[in-house]
């Protein structure tokens, strides 16, 4: 485990937290890409001195903005069940080519990530999202035409 995960490894978003947050925000208002900006990760490998040092800040851009949702959230938990499929992004395997992006209809960046509002934590040096099942079909559209091998599906729940 790298150092940002040993870190921050109780800090992942639960899924209650995410169920919350997807049932009363993302749902209702189907507008993704509010907690950050598109390209983050193009932008911090551009200003990084080495790919170790790109993947440390963009994993440390990950737990801020996955804190920063947490910090939104508001009012009484309750556990809802949402069906849906965990999807893992390599953010050293992205070709930065914009492809899943124009075939997901911007549902990922042109780097290959999976919007924010999704992620759930860092495992090792991949970001792992929920991808909701409203979402899977857009999301495919995007992960089979992945050049770079940096999305991949996992488990369906």
């Amino acid at each position: 485990m790298n150092n940002w995960a040993s870190e921050h490894s109780g800090n992942f978003l639960t899924m209650l937290d995410l169920t919350n947050y997807y049932t009363n925000t993302v749902l209702h208002t189907n507008r993704l890409w509010r907690l950050c900006d598109k390209g983050a990760l193009y932008r911090i490998f551009k200003n990084s001195g080495s790919s170790d040092d790109c993947m440390q800040k963009y994993f440390n851009h990950v737990y801020s903005v996955i804190q920063q949702r947490h910090d939104l959230l508001h009012g009484p938990r309750r556990l809802l069940t949402v069906h849906g499929r965990f999807l893992t992004f390599f953010p050293s395997s992205t070709m930065y080519d914009g492809v899943s992006e124009l075939a997901s209809s911007s549902f990922f960046d042109s780097d290959d990530s999976p919007p924010p509002e999704f992620w759930l934590g860092v495992e090792g040096d991949s970001l792992v999202s929920f991808i909701p099942e409203d979402y899977i079909s857009r999301a495919n559209e995007g992960v089979e035409c992945c050049m770079g091998g940096c999305l991949a599906w996992g488990k369906e729940i």
